[in-house]
């Protein structure tokens, strides 16, 4: 294949890519809201009033705690609903539930929502971005439980991303990435993605920590001078903005589980130097 026809692939590639949606944050409610994540996570305000009086806990969060940056979260149960509900893996994963409820859709969903979410029982979608949702859910606590402050945890998702996602390379030159690549459920669930997917993977472990943050889009100079459809994010910490390009900090190619690049990591300049061009 000459060298012309090889351009023309990925250019191809990368303007099908820009042209993907960002899906839309998921909206926090009274209703949905993590009510025992953000007593857990501000143990004074679980001393200062009632935790169990969920009004008063609403209440701090939207006139004090959020302008704060106390930022809440949607309780993981409310991330699955009687729709989406994989009712036949639940059943199959849960015998004593099969043998009691058979494959009665409702009356599973009802178990899990009411009773299995708070026994510890893995409830699954299905759909694949919100199994992925939920798999960043689990893998959000568990990875940042030695982190005292917000930096501390970004860093650990940031390192987490590189190390256990690889840029869908040969999807993206054959012309043929799955719609999962550009999406969070690519970097979580298959370990392949492009930018799209590594900024939706890192802003929605960002929700899941409660670390304010959005996604970037815009252009990006590949260093040949030509300017290319690109993703990446930014957080805030103690009020300021930061700028992430988790895809950019990931060796090309895959280097292993240990080669991490900080050259896009936690920076003020929106532009990165020069060489991204926000949109948003």
């Amino acid at each position: 294949m000459s060298k012309w026809w090889k351009y023309a692939i990925v250019m191809l590639a990368l303007s099908l890519a820009f042209s993907m949606q960002v899906n839309a944050k998921d909206t926090i409610t009274k209703e949905n809201f993590d009510y025992e994540w953000y007593l857990e996570k501000h143990p004074d305000l679980a001393v200062a009033i009632d935790g169990n009086n969920k009004d008063a806990v609403w209440s701090f969060y939207q006139s004090i705690g959020k302008p704060a940056g106390w930022n809440g979260r949607v309780a993981q149960e409310f991330l699955l609903n009687e729709e989406n509900f994989d009712y036949v893996r639940y059943a199959n994963e849960n015998p004593d539930l099969l043998a009691a409820f058979g494959l009665d859709k409702v009356a599973l969903y009802n178990h899990y929502h009411l009773m299995g979410s708070l026994e510890g029982r893995k409830g699954y979608a299905t759909t694949e971005e919100t199994n992925a949702k939920l798999r960043i859910y689990e893998l959000a606590d568990t990875i940042t439980a030695g982190c005292v402050s917000d930096t501390e945890k970004i860093k650990v998702v940031h390192d987490w991303l590189v190390k256990n996602t690889a840029y869908d390379y040969y999807n993206y030159v054959l012309q043929t990435i799955p719609e999962r690549s550009y999406g969070m459920e690519g970097a979580v669930l298959y370990g392949k993605a492009v930018c799209q997917g590594y900024a939706e993977a890192f802003s929605y472990f960002m929700d899941a920590l409660g670390i304010e943050n959005e996604m970037v889009t815009g252009t990006a100079n590949n260093g040949n001078g030509l300017w290319i459809g690109h993703a990446w994010n930014k957080v805030k910490l103690d009020g300021k903005w930061y700028f992430i390009d988790v895809t950019w900090d990931d060796p090309l190619p895959d280097r292993g589980t240990n080669v991490y690049w900080y050259k896009y990591y936690l920076v003020e300049d929106s532009t990165f130097g020069g060489d991204h061009r926000p949109r948003n």
